[in-house]
């Protein structure tokens, strides 16, 4: 398992900014057709160039402070175990897992019909 040990603030907040502009501007594109057909040019104009610009921003200073947060309010990590349970339905109590030196398949235990190919 590998451990976060620390975060650069500036050099994460700018790259997490850059996407969110790009990502914004590509909207920001579909608004502004929008507005344009529905007659409002300034709406348009203002969704290009205000709505990214603005969207990087906002972004870039939470980054920063959610970059500078999480050392503060580390817990340590949290291991989740995945078990499986004992199937209940009667339509698949014939399938069975099992592991093969192959690899992992699930096969038919003879319930009337042709082994299922490897998963």
């Amino acid at each position: 398992m590998h451990e976060i040990k620390s975060i650069e603030i500036f050099q994460t907040a700018k790259v997490i900014a850059a996407l969110y502009t790009i990502t914004a501007a590509i909207f920001g594109v579909f608004v502004a057709f929008m507005s344009l057909l529905h007659g409002h040019p300034g709406r348009a104009i203002m969704a290009i160039i205000f709505f990214p610009i603005l969207y990087g921003i906002v972004s870039f200073i939470g980054t920063a402070f959610f970059c500078w947060l999480r050392p503060r309010t580390r817990r340590p990590p949290i291991d989740l175990l995945l078990r499986t349970a004992p199937v209940a339905s009667p339509y698949l109590s014939h399938l069975t897992l099992r592991s093969s030196a192959l690899g992992h398949g699930l096969h038919s235990t003879g319930a009337g019909g042709p082994p299922l190919s490897p998963v």
